[in-house]
């Protein structure tokens, strides 16, 4: 059975209401966070209805969070409540403020995050290309425009959910990569700190470090690999990670991480 829950939220400031909107099955779990930002609102809920009917077609489960106003977005993420999402679907221009802006402001947040521009004006499909979009949603073609999208969310959500095997003397550990941090050896032990964990495997360093090299980690020195899905920035030689750890670089390898940092960011905007 089919269930919609609306929580309408009232605030008594300059924020605009905001509305969550939850799309549920029973007994099923949420596997995709939404947020949508357009203040067209009766357009809004056409758009959740067509994303309604997609669940099925998918046969997945969107949990769906609407805004019908940025500075309601913006104060959202900067007080962390909307900045783990997967997908953000922003009215490219209401007011004063931009999606495009916006869109910045979500992958300097969130770099996993994928962005969809909703618009009514046919030209920004064609001119807009901030923060590489995985789609445009054309209001008078929103039916057509939604399915193609849609095919694309669900690829770039199977791209970041990737498996890896860690071997553990005759036993084997399967992570999601996206969760881990960096990896870091300590006599032969494999230290894999995630983000609300750290396990401990028995592994090769350098059986990981060949395979993980093509998916987006770094060796920085002798003994640590970094996922750089993680890295905030390079300064001299240390690498921040997104939960404030430092890494040192040792050797002349500087230059060299963050050409293939950037090169991994500018990779990464256009998948």
């Amino acid at each position: 059975m089919y269930n919609i829950i609306y929580y309408d939220m009232r605030v008594e400031s300059i924020f605009a209401t905001h509305i969550i909107i939850l799309l549920m099955y029973e007994s099923r779990q949420i596997i995709m966070e939404f947020v949508i930002c357009d203040d067209d609102r009766l357009y809004a809920s056409q758009f959740i209805e067509q994303l309604k009917v997609l669940e099925s077609q998918y046969d997945e489960l969107f949990n769906c969070v609407y805004y019908d106003n940025y500075m309601s977005l913006i104060e959202s993420l900067k007080n962390k409540e909307s900045d783990k999402a997967d997908i953000y679907f922003l009215d490219i221009e209401f007011g004063e403020v931009y999606g495009m802006d916006v869109a910045r402001l979500i992958t300097r947040m969130n770099r996993n995050a994928g962005i969809v521009y909703i618009t009514n004006y046919e030209e920004y499909a064609i001119k807009a290309f901030v923060c590489r979009p995985l789609g445009f949603i054309r209001k008078k073609h929103d039916a057509e425009d939604i399915k193609v999208t849609m095919d694309k969310i669900i690829s770039y959500m199977n791209d970041k959910n990737v498996l890896y095997t860690f071997k553990n003397n005759r036993n084997t550990l399967v992570l999601n990569l996206s969760t881990v941090l960096y990896i870091e050896m300590s006599n032969h032990d494999m230290n894999i700190y995630m983000t609300d964990d750290c396990r401990v495997v028995r592994d090769k360093i350098l059986r990981v470090e060949k395979e993980l090299s093509a998916k987006g980690f770094v060796k920085i020195n002798r003994s640590s690999l970094v996922n750089m899905e993680h890295i905030v920035n390079i300064k001299d030689d240390v690498v921040i990670i997104d939960n404030g750890t430092k890494l040192y670089i040792t050797g002349n390898k500087q230059e060299m991480i963050i050409r293939d940092w950037q090169a991994y960011i500018m990779g990464y905007s256009e998948r």
